[in-house]
């Protein structure tokens, strides 16, 4: 057999041993049919039991201020072999910026604590002096959860903020979105 050069970090050699131990990686197409039923089994109920788990606890972010989760900037981009921090990055941020280029700060959840949900109006309130603080732009854009695709629009607008030229400051300075 050709020696080829792992595909992943030296620190990951452990984890990538047990996967493949079930038949998972590079070059090996998983075949669940070859494996005991009880193992196949358990990855499906690990398959819905991480995903439950991925949302509980939001591993990335540092505690909550007001209801919005903002991510650990020393964490962002730079995940070692924290696996439940890597899972959930690829599912809600795949291909995102680090933190030295973007910070993507969210939130799921209304002033009462109930999910957010595309039937119900909102209003995002900056007083004058809480404007996100930024060298170059800020924007919100909405997504659909837990698919994390933009929401559909029906003005084909999916983002506002700062770079929006025409946005209507209220009186005192504050802006409502």
């Amino acid at each position: 057999m050709p020696h080829r050069e792992p595909t992943h970090p030296p620190a990951d050699d452990g984890m990538m041993g047990m996967f493949e131990r079930i038949g998972i990686g590079p070059g090996m197409e998983f075949d669940p049919a070859k494996l005991d039923p009880s193992i196949v089994k358990g990855l499906v109920r690990a398959i819905g039991s991480g995903m439950q788990l991925m949302f509980a606890g939001m591993p990335f972010c540092v505690p909550n201020v007001n209801g919005w989760l903002i991510p650990d900037p020393s964490r962002s981009g730079n995940y070692g072999t924290d696996y439940y921090l890597r899972l959930f990055a690829a599912k809600v941020g795949l291909l995102a910026n680090a933190a030295i280029e973007a910070l993507y700060i969210g939130v799921f959840m209304d002033e009462n604590k109930e999910m957010l949900v595309g039937d119900r109006n909102y209003i995002l309130h900056f007083d004058k002096d809480q404007i996100p603080p930024v060298h170059a732009f800020w924007s919100v854009t909405m997504y659909t959860h837990p698919e994390g695709f933009l929401t559909e629009s029906s003005i084909n607008r999916y983002a506002i903020g700062s770079l929006r030229q025409h946005m209507k400051y209220n009186p005192d300075g504050s802006v409502d979105i």
